[in-house]
């Protein structure tokens, strides 16, 4: 028997929420700091990695690293699709997550498990600000600044491409909580490169369109 046991992505989301109330003092905070167009993502393609759900077989338990790429045209049209990740021996034959799929289109969430081979719709509500994933919440580097958080840049083991104009070991812009760090791109944005030292980590990011400075200074 298949079961899913603990998604250890809770460890992404968790940390997320400790950010929100760190900057914000409130989740809600996470919401209102994404809400100005000006701040709007532009579209990309981002190659990360996370650890994957914990998954049991009979009395055995396995998880292993998932390679995911998102590709982002605006905050309503996105896919993110498993692209990397172990398999599992069943007694029905190997299994994995490679494969698996959310797609938002407009108010329509697709959800593909490929585990299951089930496939699900669901509506979402008309304003309702749905994101790929705990790390995608959207927080611009100057809400951080003007919420007097001190920020520093530092050299990261990511890829990142402006349209054709790209940078291996891309500079990033950190905030430190004790440790534990939140990474984002050098853009004004508040593109995220990685959350702990490998709890979400991306490997490759290409953007459509120019690089927007970033003032990390109050």
């Amino acid at each position: 028997m298949l079961r899913n046991v603990m998604d250890n992505r809770v460890a992404v989301i968790g940390a997320v929420l400790t950010l929100a109330l760190i900057l914000f003092g409130s989740v809600a905070g996470i919401r209102s700091a994404a809400s100005a167009d000006g701040d709007a993502w532009p579209p990309f393609t981002m190659t990360y990695e996370i650890d994957g759900a914990i998954i049991g077989v009979g009395d055995e338990t396995y998880q292993g690293r998932e390679v995911h790429r998102l590709e982002y045209r605006t905050g309503t049209d996105w896919i993110d699709t498993v692209i990397e990740a172990p398999s599992v021996d069943t007694v029905a034959g190997p299994v994995s997550a490679v494969g698996s799929y959310r797609r938002l289109d407009r108010q329509l969430l697709t959800e593909f498990d490929s585990f299951s081979g089930r496939t699900s719709v669901t509506e979402i509500d008309i304003g309702e600000n749905y994101i790929p994933g705990a790390p995608f919440s959207k927080i611009p580097i100057h809400v951080m600044v003007e919420h007097g958080h001190e920020l520093t840049k530092k050299t990261t083991t990511s890829k990142v491409c402006f349209n054709s104009s790209c940078e291996i070991n891309a500079t990033g812009i950190v905030f430190d909580d004790d440790g534990w760090e939140y990474i984002w791109v050098d853009d004004a944005r508040g593109i995220p490169l990685q959350v702990g030292s490998s709890a979400f980590v991306v490997t490759d990011l290409r953007i459509e369109g120019e690089k927007q400075e970033a003032n990390i200074t109050p």
